[in-house]
């Protein structure tokens, strides 16, 4: 038995025909001058299409203010010289030294920072302790409420209390470091460094 094709056939085989070869046509010669500015959104490119290569032209200048993230602020200060930690909770050290703050956050002498942009901060402090053996603590403060502690029992005669976090904080937050010791603790003093600091990095909306 032999099968004859019908007109409705060829007809549908030859629009499908057309239909494909068109399509690889126009991904063949399509351009970007061939695409009116403004024309494209999002929708219209395939996702994971686009690569580095793409884009690497791009400024600043071609996003829509607000768009990208601005760089967050961030500060530094230091105290050093002959200190001391008294016995009993949270001594206050005078920062004499502002490395930097790239977000108006510390006013000398202040022994705080106080935050200006509302976010996630990465938060760095230490202290050298130096002196006899004893239990010594360096906390880290919020608006005067402890978040974080570094301990130590005074095993060694110099020690180094140090704490690291990352901390949500908001506009008009305090954030200050203090102590505690059962006896009068010395700071290390070490030449050429700094014995106490405190260092806040706005890292994330």
């Amino acid at each position: 038995m032999h099968l004859r094709p019908t007109y409705s056939g060829v007809v549908s085989t030859v629009a499908l025909v057309v239909a494909l070869s068109g399509t690889a046509y126009a991904a063949a010669t399509i351009t970007g001058a061939d695409v009116k500015d403004g024309t494209l959104a999002g929708r219209d490119v395939r996702n994971n299409t686009l690569t580095t290569k793409d884009v690497r032209s791009l400024t600043k200048q071609d996003f829509k203010a607000g768009v990208l993230p601005t760089p967050g602020p961030g500060v530094r200060i230091e105290a050093s010289g002959a200190l001391s930690v008294p016995s009993g909770p949270d001594a206050v050290f005078e920062m004499d030294t502002e490395v930097f703050d790239t977000g108006g956050m510390y006013t000398a002498p202040d022994d705080f920072v106080t935050i200006t942009r509302e976010g996630t901060y990465l938060v760095t402090a230490f202290i050298h302790f130096n002196g006899p053996a004893a239990q010594r603590q360096l906390r880290l403060l919020v608006d005067d409420a402890i978040v974080e502690i570094a301990a130590d029992s005074g095993a060694d005669s110099r020690y180094t209390g140090r704490v690291t976090a990352l901390l949500r904080l908001t506009e008009g937050q305090k954030v200050n470091i203090g102590t505690f010791a059962d006896v009068v603790v010395p700071v290390a003093n070490f030449t050429g460094t700094n014995d106490v600091a405190l260092e806040l990095q706005w890292m994330a909306p």
